[in-house]
Formats: structure tokens, C-alpha cells, sequence
């Protein structure tokens, strides 16, 4: 890597399931023809990847030991706020994140410099979208759009990114907080960007479907899940003084009890039924401690 390069983007993205890397990697290399890319793996298993060589993509390997997703991605950005690498934009994907030439290929003609963007995700191998979406192309965004964004569909400018900083270590994967970290991030980059992200559909990656997850799911582990989500979602909105979406999730988890108990499945209505009171009470505390966990006046 040379140090003065400049590139199109970054990819910034977590390495604990070889084969997923190894697809991940593969799909960006087999459909880059186009972008300059330099593609950043933090490595927090005891496997060294043998990387490969390419004339659009430059790899490197960040070696760690076993993280929280938030710590893991925050050494690969501290890495390049200290190195001051030069690249317009930046992006997080997931392993397990695929790509095809699609977004290689169209991402000049819809990506300008100056701006942030959220763009489609389907289901790995299907024309299902990973989440509902209710946005055109070009619309524009705000903080309050914020359950359309995930860490692997927001592509961040240089100058937003380098005010953002560093994602909240409470939040994500293997935290404190089991969740909200993407959203935290999307909002913080809203509010140092013109308020604003534009809904890009004609790029878009994959991810697989969390519907399949949950069907290998027990119990214990679905509630677990539910929980940690909504209890992180819940932090991360009262950090941002958002409490009547906050107070949203925690009543969504009844219509989770209602729709399963119509539905008989005692699994789901179970699990919904701890992540209600769950909910509830961490956003009672959210409340009542604000000034200690988020320095609210």
C-alpha cells in the first residue's frame, strides 16, 4: 500500500468465520474492475489469511484478539485517522457481506464526493430485501429515517467520517448493549452532514436472510436476541433525546406477543414477552440516569 495513494473507498470489515472472508473477499475481487479500493480486515481469530494481490484493491490485515464489533471496526478507523489515508468514502461491510458487478460497476455514475448514502440490501442470493423499504431513488434522509440504516448500507464521505469518528463501544455486537451501534453512527453522521444521507437503489449488496438464522434459533437464544436488540435500540435513542421512538420499540415487542399468540407460536410469544419488560425497563433507565450514561443537561 502506498502511503499518499488516494482511494474511492474503504472497506472496513470484521474477519471471525474464514469461509465468509474468503466469499467476501472473492466477490470484490472477482467484480472490481473499476474502483480503488483499499480494503482493510481486522482479524480477531488465530488464522492468518493469506491475501491476495490485485491491481484495484489494496489489502491489509489488522491482527486482534476476539472483540465487540464496535472495538474491532474502531481499530481499523484509528488506523486510518492516524496513517491519514486519503480516500472519499467509506463503507462497513459484514463477512458476510456480498457483492456483485453491480455496484462496482454503477457506483461513479451515482457516487459524488460531497455526499453520504444509504443503499439497498437483499437477501444473499435472492431478490428479497433484507429489511422494507419505503424510499425512492435520490430521496434524502435525515436522522429520523434511522431504521433504514445499517452498517453495511451506508456509504460515508471523508469528511463526515472523519467528524464521526469512532463507533460508540456500548452499542453492537458483543457490547454492553447488543445492538444500535449502525443507527448511533448513521445519526451522528447525519447531524455533521447537512442533516442528511440519499437513498441510493440501483447499488445495492447482500447479506443473508436473518429470517433463516432465527429458524436454527432455541429459545434461550431467541430472547436473548430480542432482548439485546431492543435494549440496545432503546439506548441508543435516548442517547439522541429520540424517547417517543425509544418508547415505539418498547410496545412493538407487544404486537411481537400479539401477532405470535394469533399465530400459536408459544416460542416467539414467549421471547416477545421477556423483551417487552426488558425493553421497558431499560428505557425507564434511560430516563431516570440520562446525565450519567449520555452527559444530558
Amino acid at each position: 500500500m502506498e502511503r499518499h495513494k488516494s482511494y474511492n473507498t474503504v472497506f472496513i470489515s470484521t474477519f471471525i468465520d474464514r469461509k465468509n472472508i474468503d466469499h467476501l473477499i472473492r466477490t470484490a475481487l472477482d467484480n472490481n474492475q473499476t474502483l480503488s479500493i483499499l480494503f482493510i480486515i481486522v482479524n480477531q481469530t488465530k488464522s492468518e489469511l493469506i491475501l491476495p494481490s490485485s491491481t484495484h484493491i489494496d489489502f491489509l490485515q489488522i491482527n486482534t484478539e476476539r472483540l465487540s464489533l464496535s472495538k474491532a471496526r474502531n481499530i481499523g478507523i484509528n488506523y486510518l485517522l492516524k496513517n491519514e489515508i486519503n480516500f472519499e468514502h467509506i463503507m462497513f461491510p459484514d463477512d458476510d457481506t456480498t457483492f456483485s458487478n453491480v455496484f462496482f460497476d454503477r457506483y461513479k455514475d451515482y457516487i459524488n464526493s460531497d455526499e453520504n448514502y444509504l443503499i439497498d440490501v437483499y437477501c444473499f442470493r435472492s431478490s428479497n430485501l433484507f429489511k422494507p423499504v419505503k424510499y425512492v431513488e435520490g430521496e434524502f434522509l435525515n436522522r429520523r429515517n434511522f431504521e433504514a440504516a445499517m452498517s453495511v448500507n451506508m456509504i460515508i464521505n471523508y469528511k463526515t467520517f472523519v467528524q464521526v469518528g469512532i463507533f460508540d463501544e456500548r452499542l453492537g455486537v458483543g457490547a454492553k448493549y447488543g445492538a444500535g451501534e449502525d443507527a448511533d453512527y448513521y445519526i451522528r453522521a447525519c447531524d455533521f452532514s447537512h442533516h442528511r444521507f440519499i437513498y441510493i437503489k440501483t447499488l445495492f449488496n447482500f447479506h443473508p436472510s436473518s429470517s433463516n438464522k432465527f429458524s436454527k434459533m432455541k429459545l434461550k437464544q431467541i430472547i436473548n436476541k430480542y432482548t439485546t436488540y431492543g435494549n440496545g435500540a432503546i439506548f441508543m435513542l435516548c442517547k439522541h433525546k429520540m424517547y417517543f421512538e425509544a418508547f415505539k420499540i418498547c410496545f412493538r415487542a407487544i404486537g411481537g406477543v400479539i401477532v405470535a399468540l394469533c399465530k400459536l407460536n408459544f416460542k416467539l410469544f414467549i421471547a416477545y414477552g421477556f423483551a417487552f419488560f426488558s425493553r421497558l425497563s431499560m428505557f425507564v433507565k434511560c430516563i431516570i440516569y440520562s446525565k450519567r450514561l449520555f452527559k444530558h443537561a
